[in-house]
């Protein structure tokens, strides 16, 4: 018998707000984000700058639940 933690991985459900200028026009994305460990605003921040190097600007930032993601 298979348990939980063999079938499922832990996550963290954000949603994120940010801002980017491609050609001269800003564009604002708002996306659900599932990380796979739990960070406070300072390292979200940090995490967002550095995945999507085009962010000019980052609005908001909400941690919103735990989630399970199918292994």
């Amino acid at each position: 018998m298979t348990t939980i933690d063999e079938s499922w991985r832990d996550g963290f459900l954000y949603f994120v707000e940010f801002q980017v200028i491609q050609q001269g026009v800003c564009k604002t994305f708002k996306r659900s984000l599932i990380i796979y460990e739990e960070l406070d605003q300072k390292d979200m921040k940090k995490l967002l700058l550095t995945k999507f190097p085009k962010v000019d600007c980052i609005k908001n930032i909400e941690y919103f639940e735990e989630v399970l993601l199918l292994r």
